[in-house]
């Protein structure tokens, strides 16, 4: 059990922590200053603007009707980017973290995204230079795969010059 401090601080119980805790004596720092709602569950501290809005029902139902709508289309395209070179799961994760502001399931649906990216950082950094080496040239590879594909079927943008154009053409099959 923990026990909250006002400088914002976790203590570990006098009970041995489990494995993987921090031992007893330790602290640390939280993410966030926190208050409990009228549901019991614990939410960062509101600003006043959302004090207000939650204070509300109407306001609370557009409020979170508008926080829906944006995070659904900032995630929707992200998920159309993903495939694309570029940063389309940085665009997901801003989305849902859009969400997360507002609703306890995306809390845990960005928690987890979060600690499964943790997680593969964590395998990476522990393999040989020869298996990252190895991940860099196939995530070039299928980059460059999608990015082939996608000009193949849409066709070369007019933006493009006309020499690269007829190099794309003669070189890449486009």
């Amino acid at each position: 059990m923990t026990e909250m401090r006002t400088g914002g601080t976790d203590t570990a119980s006098p009970t041995p922590p489990a494995e993987g805790a921090e031992p007893a004596g330790r602290t640390r720092k939280r993410r966030w200053r926190t208050g409990s709602t009228s549901t019991g569950i614990k939410r960062p501290r509101d600003w006043e603007w959302r004090r207000r809005i939650r204070a509300n029902p109407q306001s609370l139902r557009i409020y979170r009707i508008v926080i829906a709508t944006i995070g659904f289309v900032i995630v929707a395209v992200g998920l159309a980017l993903v495939p694309l070179p570029g940063p389309g799961w940085v665009i997901v994760f801003i989305g849902v973290s859009i969400w997360a502001s507002e609703f306890h399931w995306a809390r845990r649906l960005h928690g987890y995204g979060v600690g499964k990216v943790i997680e593969w950082n964590a395998w990476v950094q522990q393999q040989s230079l020869w298996i990252r080496g190895g991940i860099v040239l196939l995530t070039c590879l299928f980059v460059n795969a999608v990015l082939w594909t996608t000009l193949k079927l849409s066709g070369i943008p007019a933006w493009v010059p006309d020499e690269v154009t007829t190099f794309m053409q003669a070189h890449l099959a486009l």
